[in-house]
């Protein structure tokens, strides 16, 4: 069924039927739902490209790090040394003779003036009544002949022969008196025998070794600083800190302190390193002995002056790269971001290169990979995952 309308526009009559109208109707209800359903699809690819680009700005590349660290560790902290009496002496008579006590054995501890050996006094003691026996003669002469002289019954050049006769008895009694002195070999302060050279019963000569002597106070700690470092050390910083750790192989897990002695100021010609001697008491419940072997260890930085030439830090050869005639590194940021930074290289040792400006000791730099970063972006360390 038609029904039919008569509309009377400005131009003339129209004439539409109902089904015209419905059509039209039903093709703008089309018409929205396709704008609806293009406008939902524009949305959703805004949203997916939304964390497609967060996630590109949010990947962390993996990447090996290195710490910028002082030039001054590689010269090593810890030095090996040898243990040295503080106090040495090889002990001897002055005269010549045979022994007929000698009581000390080697390692024996002894106290100042205790005997260590004895020669046969015989021929010392008829040497000395000999030369008394002429002094007392030698004093009676003098004193008579001054009675006289004052008589006026000797001459003056007379008087003046009996005075050098007198004076030469003295001097002659007081050297026999002397050697039978001489004939005890006695401790010269308190230490120990480190070692017996001779028997007992034996014929001596005057200056011959009869024992090695060492005090047992304290002990000395020698080691060899190498030449470059020790020209480095500031005099005012190692009169300040002047003590050392010290470790025997020993007893490990202990450490003692030893203090500053004194230094050759001449290198070692092979090693071109100067000796330390460090000096330290003998620990009480310990035997500590010359020639063990220890461990000397102090703290490098507060020895030498921080401007000095020496204390220049050290990176991988791979962290430094060149750019525009400059040398650079990827230093990292708290937050592992990367920025270029420029630095200052004077030198290679081994497979680091010393830095002496641009770093700080600590701060971390990319040891890897420098050409594939970028200016602040956010690296993590590599680990490297165990496995075939």
């Amino acid at each position: 069924m038609y029904v039919s309308f008569l509309i009377a526009p400005a131009h003339g009559l129209v004439n539409l039927k109902f089904s015209d109208i419905r059509l039209s109707m039903m093709m703008k209800k089309i018409g929205y739902l396709a704008f609806g359903l293009l406008f939902s699809l524009a949305a959703c690819e805004e949203k997916a490209e939304a964390p497609a680009q967060m996630s590109t700005k949010e990947v962390v590349r993996p990447a090996k790090i290195a710490v910028a660290t002082s030039s001054l560790y590689s010269l090593g902290k810890s030095f090996p040394g040898t243990t040295e009496a503080s106090r040495k002496s090889t002990l001897a008579f002055r005269v010549s003779g045979q022994i007929l006590e000698f009581p000390v054995k080697a390692g024996q501890v002894v106290k100042k003036g205790d005997l260590i050996a004895r020669l046969d006094d015989t021929p010392f003691m008829n040497v000395l009544n000999d030369r008394q026996a002429k002094f007392d003669f030698a004093k009676t002469e003098l004193e008579r002949n001054k009675s006289l002289f004052e008589k006026k019954h000797v001459s003056k050049s007379a008087l003046d022969r009996f005075q050098a006769n007198y004076t030469a008895a003295a001097v002659a009694l007081k050297q026999a008196q002397d050697d039978v002195g001489y004939s005890k070999l006695t401790a010269p302060y308190d230490g120990v025998i480190a070692q017996t050279l001779t028997e007992n019963y034996q014929n001596i000569l005057a200056k011959e070794a009869i024992v090695q002597f060492q005090g047992n106070q304290n002990i000395d700690i020698v080691f060899a600083v190498p030449e470059r470092l020790f020209l480095h050390i500031s005099r005012e910083k190692a009169a300040q800190n002047n003590a050392v750790k010290v470790t025997f192989d020993g007893f490990a897990g202990r450490e003692f302190d030893a203090y500053y002695y004194e230094h050759e100021s001449i290198p070692d010609a092979a090693t071109r390193s100067f000796k330390v001697t460090m000096r330290m008491p003998i620990p009480k419940d310990l035997i500590v002995l010359p020639g063990m072997s220890v461990t000397v260890k102090f703290d490098l930085a507060a020895l030498i002056d921080q401007a000095s030439p020496a204390n220049e830090l050290l990176v991988p050869l791979e962290a430094v790269f060149e750019e525009a005639g400059k040398r650079w590194v990827w230093k990292l940021d708290a937050q592992n971001a990367a920025h270029k930074t420029e630095v200052e290289v004077t030198g290679i040792s081994e497979d680091q290169i010393r830095v002496s400006s641009g770093l700080k000791e600590g701060e971390k730099v990319i040891a890897v990979g420098t050409s594939f970063i970028s200016e602040g972006q956010v690296v993590r360390p590599f680990v490297k995952e165990r496995g075939l």
